[in-house]
């Protein structure tokens, strides 16, 4: 994958996932989860970063957050003349990785509190972050929906709020987050909010989803590409779910 090729854009909305190198369970005890939300809550406030949902298990993660507005973006990265590599930013390519440098400031600071108590050294995540940008509403409930089901699937809990580690049970009654969801007064794609939590709802409580999503998986392709996102479709429909 080349170095630029995941281009951030101001109020993009992104699906990001990262793992714990060899998939070790440090995130499970629960100063790892701690230090997993203090260290989320100061790259976003760093950042303008606005967090939709998220999910940490036990040797991995899963967000979806939205980058800053256009003020704030271009005040971002209008401060950085080179990329991480030390080389000049191609002509064509403008400097835009909030999002990339948010996670980054925020993994860091994770490994170095959680390598220091565990006394473990080396990479403590595996490889870089992967993220995908969603591009409509229907991307991002199933994204959202999907994400809150992990925990479901593994048979650690019965249902999606259950999960103490997850957004779910703010999207299901309010519950306290250890950091602020959906800070902005405006919903990504000019949805509404609470049309958003019928839909999401509808999905996150129906197993179904699990099985269209693994089949979906294994043909490799995106939900946010028109290809990806017909074939999801057709697949929800057979299933007897509405997309």
């Amino acid at each position: 994958m080349s170095t630029f090729s995941r281009l951030d854009a101001p109020n993009a909305v992104w699906h990001i996932t990262s793992k714990v190198n060899w998939a070790a369970w440090h995130l499970q005890e629960e100063n790892a989860a701690r230090t997993f939300f203090e260290s989320l809550q100061a790259a976003q406030t760093r950042f303008g970063v606005d967090v939709i949902a998220y999910v940490l298990m036990s040797n991995h993660y899963h967000l979806v957050a939205r980058s800053p507005d256009e003020g704030l973006f271009h005040e971002l990265t209008s401060r950085r003349t080179s990329c991480r590599h030390r080389r000049r930013w191609p002509k064509r390519h403008s400097k835009s990785t909030v999002v990339g440098q948010c996670i980054q400031d925020m993994e860091l600071a994770m490994a170095r509190r959680i390598q220091g108590k565990l006394g473990v050294s080396g990479h403590l995540w595996g490889r870089r972050h992967h993220r995908r940008q969603l591009h409509d509403e229907w991307a991002l409930v199933v994204a959202v929906a999907y994400d809150h089901r992990n925990p479901v699937r593994q048979n650690m809990v019965a249902r999606p709020e259950q999960y103490a580690r997850s957004s779910a049970a703010w999207w299901t009654r309010d519950k306290p987050t250890p950091i602020p969801l959906c800070s902005r007064p405006d919903f990504p794609f000019g949805a509404d909010r609470a049309a958003f939590r019928r839909r999401l709802l509808g999905f996150q409580e129906d197993r179904r989803l699990d099985d269209v999503m693994e089949v979906f998986a294994k043909t490799r392709l995106a939900i946010d590409l028109p290809k990806g996102r017909a074939y999801l479709e057709r697949l929800m429909r057979r299933a007897g779910l509405e997309p």
